[in-house]
């Protein structure tokens, strides 16, 4: 600890050239998903941008309000400190592998002996919106079994899917309200010891406060599905909302059960739209683009703005 305060300025240093270094990479990689943007925005699309930027804030809002019901018992702070809080988290886990780095950037805003829960709080926060993006990905499954008909054309087929994702999901929910059960399970089952940490961390909260982060982080979800829907019709591919709303659930699935590292993840999702569109008859290289795009906006930004609060906060 005493190393960490007598070289924090280095630190932090470093911490925020990496992260400006891997916006900029980023931002060069993508120099064509970013011309393509700004060509095809009109008066009519104009709306759409400011919406997306509107929902990208609304997106940190939630974000904040998990993050003060996560940290309301270890440390009384102010809606300020929360938000910088927040975007210190995004600044500091923008180049870091599963964006890992959050913890790092949030605990700072703690004092010094409550920054071992804080971490707890924020891993927390993680399984509730990994708990969403699992069951809404299974939701999407269901719609191109029996809305779209893309797979499993037999009804007993889709019978056993829909068996299969309620059982699943049905599973996932207790689990998630009876985390005690579940620890006990863990302890037991010796191929499930290494999860016994992480179902540990939320053994501290109600199920109450496990029942309200679990509704933000759905609302967050919510926010992610409209911000996609905007930049297909920004780019001018055709889609209907359903539809949209369920290829991107699978491929929010297939990131979430993925151990992607933030320098891919974009692409990947990217390749995931692509063959989803193919599969559906969707022809447009603006596939390719649509992540980096909400990318650029949900990310970059709240980064930007993170580093700078980052650099004014002791560690």
């Amino acid at each position: 600890m005493r190393f960490i305060q007598r070289n924090q300025f280095v630190i932090k240093l470093v911490i925020i050239v990496l992260s400006y270094g891997y916006i900029i990479y980023k931002l060069t990689i993508s120099k064509d998903a970013i011309a393509e943007l700004f060509h095809t925005v009109s008066d009519g699309v104009l709306f759409f941008m400011i919406l997306l930027f509107l929902l990208m804030t609304a997106n940190w809002l939630v974000e904040t309000a998990k993050w003060f019901l996560l940290t309301k018992s270890i440390e009384k702070q102010r809606f300020w400190s929360l938000f910088a809080a927040v975007l210190s988290g995004v600044g500091v886990s923008i180049f870091t592998p599963g964006r890992v780095g959050q913890f790092a950037g949030r605990i700072i805003f703690l004092k010094e002996e409550n920054r071992a829960k804080g971490i707890t709080a924020s891993i927390s926060g993680s399984v509730a919106q990994w708990f969403t993006t699992i069951i809404m990905g299974f939701l999407g499954l269901l719609y191109f079994a029996f809305i779209n008909e893309l797979f499993l054309h037999e009804i007993w087929q889709k019978n056993v899917l829909v068996i299969v994702v309620m059982v699943l999901i049905a599973v996932l929910f207790f689990g998630y309200l009876n985390i005690r059960i579940v620890d006990r399970l863990v302890q037991r089952v010796s191929f499930l010891n290494r999860f016994r940490a992480s179902v540990s961390l939320l053994r501290d909260y109600s199920r109450r406060n496990l029942l309200y982060v679990l509704l933000l982080s759905i609302i967050r979800y919510g926010i992610f599905m409209v911000q996609f829907y905007l930049v297909f019709n920004i780019l001018g591919i055709d889609i209907e909302a359903f539809t949209c709303f369920a290829i991107v659930s699978i491929m929010f699935l297939g990131t979430a059960i993925l151990p992607l590292t933030g320098a891919v993840e974009p692409g990947v999702k990217g390749s995931v739209l692509s063959i989803m569109g193919e599969m559906l008859m969707i022809k447009s290289t603006g596939l390719l683009l649509v992540p980096m795009i909400v990318w650029m906006i949900n990310l970059m930004i709240p980064a930007i703005i993170g580093n700078v609060l980052f650099s004014k906060t002791k560690i």
